[in-house]
């Protein structure tokens, strides 16, 4: 794999992406594995954009708050126990 872990992820993951059609010009999307990571929006190509965006602000916000990220093809974050800065 010669991508970063973080760009696999995001690409592992909308690779599961389950879209449909919800409506009359309404699509809903989701990644079963990122529990809470869903966006809706008029067309297929829009909401494959707006899951892509939504996957990747809960990514930074779970590795914020110290949780991993679950596997998703092959493909997993563990949480960082401590980050030193090399400033200080």
């Amino acid at each position: 794999m010669s991508e970063g872990i973080l760009t696999a992820y995001v690409e592992r993951a909308m690779e599961r992406a389950v879209v449909e059609q919800v409506g009359v010009g309404k699509w809903h999307a989701e990644i079963p594995e990122c529990d809470g990571v869903w966006a809706v929006a008029d067309g297929a190509a829009d909401v494959r954009k707006a899951l892509k965006e939504v996957l990747e602000e809960w990514m930074v916000i779970r590795l914020q708050r110290g949780h991993g990220l679950p596997p998703v093809g092959g493909v997993a974050v563990e949480p960082v126990s401590s980050v030193s800065d090399p400033l200080d």
